[in-house]
């Protein structure tokens, strides 16, 4: 028969209980046996890792074989396995776009921050996606210093002085935006040295800013005598004068798809604004 679990997280450590239970009809079909000693048992339980490895003593898993006989509890065998490394967990890990320029290719700005759980000196943060990020000119603020390593996607960052629970930041500046738009996805891991051998803390795939994508704009701007150029055969061939009423034409390029029920905004600013008037 199959085992029907039980599962109790009450205050203490989690336990399953894997019952073999059977009618009476099954049990004697089966001559009172559940389960070959000679067959692996398995299954699979979903669970989350806990922030950090706990210690040595509370890292382990323990199996029992139990019976009842006539009232009493029985126990016919016993395991204990030690558990799996668990890898810390980087709390609240943030990159928030900060430069002036922000569409797709343009040079900008970041801010990282995050809580370490561990003590740690290096940090390694990797911009996953929009694709084509680089970090090969990018300006770190001292003390903080980039590592010779650093390249494209991949950016290194030492003498960060980690400390448990207290939140860092590091400003990142001449940073070249990737290509395309949209979700922005990183990842960051510390180290304890600039060797690159322990790591200490992670966290993995986590999203960051929105990315504009780019337009590429081009324009024309056609007088008021040349929309009419059998009727003013000598004025349509001049450009346009201040003063006088034109006609601009303009081609967009997106490298961000545009989708049903988004909006393209277009303005003119500055001190040569143009009023913008409606066809009739």
């Amino acid at each position: 028969p199959r085992p029907m679990p039980v599962c109790a997280c009450n205050y203490g450590p989690c336990e399953i209980d894997m019952a073999f239970d059977a009618d009476l009809k099954l049990s004697v079909l089966m001559q009172g046996l559940a389960y070959n000693a000679s067959q692996p048992l398995e299954f699979q339980l979903s669970s989350a890792n806990a922030a950090r490895d706990p210690v040595i003593e509370q890292q382990y898993w323990r199996i029992l074989h139990l019976r009842t006989v006539a009232a009493s509890v029985q126990i016919l065998s016993a395991a204990v396995q030690p558990s799996w490394h668990i890898q810390p967990l980087l709390q609240d890990p943030t990159v928030q776009l900060v430069g002036m320029s922000q569409a797709a290719g343009a040079e900008s700005s970041f801010l990282v921050t995050f809580v370490p759980v561990s003590v740690a000196d290096v940090a390694w943060l990797v911009a996953e996606f929009p694709y084509e990020v680089s970090f090969d000119e990018a300006i770190i603020d001292a003390p903080q210093q980039k590592d010779e390593r650093s390249s494209g996607p991949n950016l290194i960052v030492s003498s960060l002085k980690l400390d448990v629970g207290i939140k860092a930041s590091m400003f990142i500046g001449a940073v070249r935006l990737g290509r395309g738009g949209g979700r922005s996805i990183f990842s960051l891991a510390t180290y304890r040295t600039i060797e690159l051998e322990e790591k200490i803390d992670e966290n993995l795939h986590f999203e960051g800013f929105y990315q504009p994508g780019r337009a590429e704009l081009t324009n024309t701007l056609r007088s008021f005598y040349a929309l009419e150029p059998e009727r003013y055969p000598v004025r349509s061939g001049f450009p346009a004068r201040a003063g006088e009423d034109g006609e601009a034409t303009f081609e967009l390029v997106f490298s961000y798809a545009v989708s049903v029920g988004d909006h393209v905004v277009l303005s003119s600013e500055g001190d040569g604004a143009y009023y913008l008037f409606a066809d009739s």
